[in-house]
């Protein structure tokens, strides 16, 4: 037979929906996950509400009466009679906190509560803890307590999530607090009870590290599990205004603007994202990313090559770098750059063949763009170090130092060329 337990436990659910219900919309807006959600909000809502009419009226006559019989807030309640009534000790000791033997009986009670198992009524004594504690350490405790009945005795994880979040709002920067906010997040998927307090308590938060990490634990919510980059990125600048070196806050919106492909933000966030971090190699990343940016995305050679000639100021052997450079500014037309990275190329690579072929390029450079016949032939040079039988070079050098009256290596290179010639004849 249905009684007023179930009553007050379906009005209680009823209740819950609705208040849940008016966060989504808060959350969700018209969005079409949004409208899927507020759906199913709304069935649970109806659900609670047609149970509620399957109650005979002189049940919830009787629910009503029950209520007008509590005293109103000003007038007095008298001290209980009965030693075990819990109920009425509570009352009397939420208008009576000083008094000692309303003390004593809650406090007796509430234990045989928690020792035969009644977990409902232990909660009551720790919410009325809530309410009487005198200190920010006390009221934690007993929110603790609650969250701790609701998870681990009464199986209810989304009540035990409303106390964490409670605590949460005494407490912010508490590691343990934000530990189990998360676990029970995660457990309940209540993603948007916990947008709903996070955007209570942050505001709030002085200290401006803690409020930031706050911020950005606001934004993952909203971009990983409620889908909206757009307020996980207002979030995550909110976080950003209050630490700006808070490097995983930038790196969360790098990822957000390559996604949703707005370059220009994306290419804002990774230049302040380098002022971010001192560490080489986290600079040599971010550079050759904005780098790539600038050349692939938006269309800036010039941008490109800055950034990667920083790369190779603080690690002059990165190849990466390099080959991009090489890409660069051949599309630049900046030869003299092109032919001192060529160089530098052919000289730190430990490939024969690649020393060769940047080598070999330098050189032509040298002699069809810059017109610098002198140090071409120094390239050239190089190269018949490493074959001196190459006839092919011995007629470019010839002829590099005839034009340029170079007559003492202009006789030596004669003079192989004679001998390979003859060799060839033979």
């Amino acid at each position: 037979m249905q009684n007023s337990e179930q009553i007050v436990q379906v009005a209680n659910e009823l209740e819950s929906q609705a208040r849940f219900l008016g966060e989504q919309i808060l959350v969700y807006e018209t969005t079409d996950l949004g409208q899927q959600r507020l759906k199913e909000v709304l069935s649970a809502v109806e659900k609670a509400a047609a149970l509620l009419k399957e109650f005979r009226p002189e049940q919830l006559a009787g629910k009503e009466a029950a209520k007008e019989a509590l005293p109103a807030k000003d007038e007095p309640v008298e001290r209980p009679e009965d030693a075990d009534d819990l109920g009425g000790w509570l009352l009397f000791m939420l208008q009576n906190p000083k008094d000692a033997e309303a003390a004593g009986h809650v406090e007796r009670l509430g234990k045989v509560a928690e020792e035969e198992g009644h977990w409902e009524q232990a909660v009551d004594v720790y919410l009325a803890r809530v309410e009487l504690a005198e200190t920010q350490k006390e009221r934690i405790a007993a929110l603790r307590e609650v969250a701790r009945i609701y998870e681990q005795e009464i199986g209810d994880l989304g009540k035990a999530f409303t106390a964490i979040l409670a605590a949460m709002a005494e407490e912010p920067s508490n590691p343990e607090l934000n530990t189990a906010m998360d676990r029970l997040a995660e457990a309940t998927e209540q993603w948007g009870e916990l947008v709903a307090a996070l955007n209570t308590i942050v505001p709030t938060v002085q200290d401006k590290e803690l409020a930031a990490s706050l911020w950005l634990k606001l934004g993952r919510v909203y971009n990983e599990r409620l889908d909206r980059p757009d307020y996980a990125v207002s979030s995550l600048w909110h976080g950003l205004e209050k630490n700006p070196r808070l490097a995983e806050a930038w790196d969360d919106l790098a990822t957000i603007y390559k996604q949703k492909e707005q370059w220009v933000d994306l290419a804002s966030v990774l230049i302040k994202r380098l002022d971010a971090t001192d560490d080489r190699q986290d600079r040599v990343f971010f550079l050759l990313e904005l780098g790539e940016l600038y050349e692939t995305r938006l269309g800036n050679a010039n941008e490109a090559r800055i950034r990667y000639e920083e790369v190779l100021r603080i690690d002059p052997s990165h190849q990466d770098a390099m080959v991009a450079m090489e890409g660069v500014l051949r599309r630049l037309e900046l030869w003299e750059p092109l032919v001192a990275l060529l160089i530098k190329k052919a000289e730190l690579s430990e490939n024969q063949a690649m020393v060769r072929k940047a080598r070999r390029e330098a050189a032509d450079l040298l002699v069809r763009e810059l017109e610098d016949a002198r140090a071409a032939a120094v390239q050239y040079e190089r190269l018949l170090e490493e074959s001196t039988d190459d006839l092919e070079l011995l007629d470019i050098l010839y002829h590099l130092y005839e034009e340029t009256g170079q007559m003492k290596p202009f006789l030596r290179v004669a003079g192989l060329r004679a001998d390979k010639v003859e060799d060839q004849d033979l």
